[in-house]
């Protein structure tokens, strides 16, 4: 199983909460997005019960949600398990803090209910003096707290339906005091939220936690644990983190999360998750077209051009990846201005070989399944590359390997940018079914008499029927596995590019490893 599923912490995570009004940044609602897009599974992984999801994070789009620190556990709409505070603990607790006068709120999927004073306390933390201070009121007034409106006063706090408690500092007792007191039933940890007080603190239902809730979610959906990541920012994302297969702190988290973390991106207000999180690549998955197998070395070309991270335009570094077989199963046209694409169907378990290097010419490696016993072409000299008629091999229909005739237009043999021959798709039939040159045609070898003269590159975005090719005009005397340069004989198969190990990317703000989530 290829699914990925990823785990997002909410405060200080998927949310700035630095801010009087929380938001979440667009960037980060595009990696959400994107990566669902992909067939990947997005899991909110929070603090928060229900009644703090507000709406502007839930309309982001999430496939389920743990929630309470580990306390509940839903997929869409389903329930799939709750663990709630006992009746005896929120008496116990309720008394303790109502003695001591903590200010406290209780969460449940209902609501949250707070305790007397709690309100006008976090209105001061959050706006200021309200009462003598017009900068003040006019804070609230245009920057209201979500969580602040949403606290329900004047119910009884002796309540059934309690996930979790919550209480800001209280200068005058210890945080230690809460764990002696309070540890025999609850998770006793530190806030997440700076400025409810270094003291500040939760207590949830002991032996619940995020790790727990993730590994019985993943279980019940039979995804291995490999495919398993998560973001999160602070200690109390740790068990998160240090369970899932690749745990990443973003920038702002605390330093100890850092450490314990897989990676480290920038900071959430950085597009920290965008940059490094939709982007920390696994793998990337593509279509494309096996150029040439030398049958001497078995070493095979591909595409003729690099493979790019789209988001970023860098070159991917592949320190590993496979070749696989495919069957094209459909092809979208090209039309003026928006070129079209071959679908296909992936066989994952046929690994035709591995590939070892990706270059500005194309994607370079050894073919490890027998060579198919298809027809061979020589390589061409620079004086046999013409002006006139040539053609294509290309799939545009199962496995079959036809061949499609083209018009070269043009050689630049001082072209460097692997678009040193421009040609005109003339085949009625090719034109019919695609439109022209669509994306995965990319490494057709183009033939013209008995000769291999290059690979199909790019296509003329307004005008597909027209296309770039790349010839050996490229490479003088250069490495053993470019291109064609070395290769005297050719076959040639349909393939899916596939990369599925790790990548380096470095962008311009960035020197993170990724890995991808598609």
């Amino acid at each position: 199983m290829n699914k990925k599923i990823i785990f997002f912490d909410v405060d200080g995570t998927l949310v700035d909460v630095r801010p009087a009004r929380e938001y979440v940044p667009e960037s980060t609602i595009k990696a959400v997005r994107e990566t669902r897009k992909k067939g990947n599974l997005c899991f909110l992984c929070t603090g928060r019960s229900l009644a703090e999801i507000y709406p502007h994070i839930l309309d982001i789009g999430f496939d389920g949600i743990i929630g309470a620190g580990g306390g509940f556990v839903t997929i869409g709409d389903e329930m799939l398990y709750h663990k709630k505070v006992s009746n005896k603990d929120v008496h116990r607790v309720v008394d303790f803090f109502e003695e001591n006068d903590y200010d406290y709120y209780l969460e449940s999927n209902g609501g949250l209910f707070a305790s007397e004073n709690l309100v006008s306390r976090l209105e001061m933390i959050t706006y200021g003096d309200l009462e003598n201070d017009e900068k003040a009121r006019k804070k609230k007034a245009e920057q209201p707290s979500h969580f602040i409106t949403s606290l329900i006063e004047g119910e009884s706090m002796y309540r059934s339906d309690v996930n979790k408690i919550c209480f800001l500092e209280n200068k005058d007792i210890p945080f230690q005091t809460i764990i002696d007191n309070f540890s025999d039933a609850f998770n006793v940890i530190h806030c997440t939220v700076p400025s409810f007080g270094d003291d500040s603190g939760e207590l949830s239902v002991v032996g619940v936690n995020k790790a727990s809730a993730i590994e019985a979610l993943i279980n019940h959906l039979n995804i291995p644990q490999e495919n398993t990541f998560a973001f999160g920012d602070g200690m109390n994302d740790a068990d998160m983190l240090e369970y899932c297969h690749i745990g990443i702190a973003v920038g702002n988290a605390k330093e100890g999360l850092k450490a314990i973390a897989d990676e480290v991106c920038d900071d959430i207000a950085e597009d920290g998750i965008y940059k490094t999180g939709l982007y920390v690549k696994d793998s990337i998955t593509g279509i494309g077209t096996l150029s040439y197998i030398d049958p001497g070395t078995n070493l095979f070309g591909a595409l003729g051009h690099e493979v790019i991270e789209s988001n970023t335009g860098q070159m991917l570094e592949v320190k590993n990846g496979q070749i696989l077989k495919s069957t094209v199963t459909n092809i979208e046209r090209s039309e003026n201005g928006s070129p079209g694409s071959k679908n296909a169907q992936l066989e994952f378990d046929q690994i035709k070989g591995q590939i070892a290097e990706n270059t500005s010419s194309g994607i370079f490696g050894k073919y490890t399944d027998i060579i198919p016993s298809r027809k061979a072409y020589k390589v061409a000299s620079v004086s046999d590359i013409k002006k006139g008629e040539a053609k294509i091999l290309t799939v545009v229909d199962g496995e079959e390997i036809k061949e499609y005739s083209i018009n070269i237009t043009k050689i630049n043999k001082n072209d460097k940018n692997n678009k040193n021959l421009l040609f005109e798709i003339t085949d009625p039939e090719l034109l019919e079914k695609t439109g022209g040159i669509v994306q995965g045609m990319s490494g057709s070898p183009i033939i013209q008499g008995d000769f291999i003269i290059g690979a199909v590159t790019h296509v003329v975005v307004d005008d597909p029927t027209k296309g770039y090719g790349e010839s050996r005009y490229n490479h003088g005397n250069y490495r053993t596995d470019t291109w064609i340069y070395h290769v005297d004989y050719t076959w040639f198969q349909q393939i899916i590019i596939k990369n599925t190990l790790s990548i380096q990317i470095s962008p311009v703000r960035s020197n993170h490893s990724y890995r991808a989530f598609y």
